[in-house]
């Protein structure tokens, strides 16, 4: 006869894995490590800075893989810890795409080599790392300067093995030796809420060789965690350390899926726009690295911003945060700036193209042509979908 003690659930799930950030990236953080930095709804930008903490002064010859590396990540560069780049983009994203000056001077220097992804093949490089797989079909590259470019060890193209008409093409496996990840909620065994959208975060963590290293907004009770057990993306079993470590995804923005919904913040574009600026410059920015990473902890980089900042990014992350913004005022006389006429006859031209051309599909990218898509959208009066990437 079965008993409910049968399918009782074990107190906990085994060793206590949490951890102060320094000693988890000194503990699990090695020479050499080819690291992978996991894009969800939350960047693990507070692990990536404590990387560079640790490692400063040093030539550790890091690989590191990212989705995109961006704005305070670029301290990783500019202190010649990253030899190799695996990415699909590497610059400054905010308030519009653009190359980035730190970047730009490194591989003026030849002190950094980077190998160039889009977002989806990255992805399914550590899909098939994750799953034990000798390559990852994927054909999305065949034909383009980005398959020309990379070698035979990561990008062939073969014969279908099931006689289908034409070749297919296919990318190696990638298996970090560790994987970074910040997630909203974890306990201290390891099991971790992630802010959607997840991205490659699940992949990343299952493909590396050693485990994951993971940050938290907030240290819960294993009960509280199983509440929301179906938003618990990664295992226990495969992390190695967890860490507690508030606004770990600032300058940039974390969505909080559980019903309270109160660990939620949006971006710093104040902050983002000061980085950008000292990165122009390798004594302004070195200044900046001082005062912000080596030159103190992530406790003192929480200080530093100060209590009544953060509380804005938490209070504007709020679904009613919109209703205190004021509407913009306007332009005296009538008068209209060069940029908004630009985005006006951009998105003249998009609804052009579409009644020209015959288009379904409008795909917009971030900055001033995402407004132009959706301007050119509402002409078009539903004869075509609009695709387009927005901020979490």
């Amino acid at each position: 006869m079965l008993s409910r003690s049968m399918f009782a659930l074990p107190e906990d799930d085994g060793a206590d894995r949490s951890m102060p950030i320094e000693l988890a990236v000194r503990s699990h953080v090695r020479d050499g490590d080819l690291i992978h930095a996991s894009h969800t709804g939350a960047r693990p930008c507070a692990l990536l800075l404590q990387v560079a903490r640790e490692f400063a002064g040093r030539q550790p010859e890091f690989t590191l893989s990212i989705g995109g590396l961006t704005n305070t990540q670029h301290c990783l560069i500019e202190l010649g810890l990253v030899r190799r780049l695996v990415t699909s983009f590497a610059g400054e994203n905010y308030p519009v795409a653009r190359p980035s000056a730190v970047i730009n001077r490194a591989l003026a220097e030849g002190r950094l080599e980077i190998e160039n992804w889009s977002l989806w093949t990255l992805t399914a490089r550590l899909m098939a790392g994750a799953l034990g797989l000798t390559h990852q079909p994927v054909n999305s590259l065949r034909g383009s300067s980005l398959a020309a470019e990379l070698g035979e060890d990561v990008y062939r193209e073969l014969d279908d093995p099931f006689g289908a008409a034409g070749p297919t093409a296919a990318v190696a496996p990638l298996n970090p030796d560790v994987a970074l990840v910040h997630g909203v909620v974890g306990d201290r065994h390891g099991n971790v809420v992630l802010a959607g959208p997840y991205g490659e975060g699940a992949w990343a963590a299952l493909a590396a060789r050693r485990g994951v290293i993971a940050t938290v907004e907030r240290l819960v009770p294993t009960e509280e965690l199983r509440r929301h057990s179906a938003l618990a993306q990664i295992p226990a079993g495969a992390v190695l350390s967890v860490s507690e470590a508030p606004l770990g995804a600032h300058p940039y923005s974390l969505n909080d899926p559980t019903p309270a919904g109160e660990l939620a913040y949006v971006e710093d574009h104040g902050f983002m726009t000061e980085v950008e600026r000292a990165g122009r410059e390798p004594g302004s920015f070195g200044a900046w690295i001082e005062r912000w990473v080596t030159g103190t902890d992530h406790r003192g980089y929480l200080d530093r911003l100060g209590t009544s900042r953060v509380t804005r990014l938490r209070q504007d992350a709020s679904p009613t945060a919109w209703e205190r913004e004021q509407p913009p005022a306007e332009p005296p006389d009538g008068a209209y700036s060069p940029e908004e006429m630009m985005i006006v006859a951009a998105g003249r031209a998009v609804a052009a193209a579409v009644a020209d051309r015959g288009h379904d599909v409008i795909l917009a990218g971030v900055g001033v042509a995402n407004l132009a898509a959706w301007m050119g959208h509402a002409r078009v009066d539903g004869d075509a979908e609009l695709v387009a990437e927005l901020a979490a």
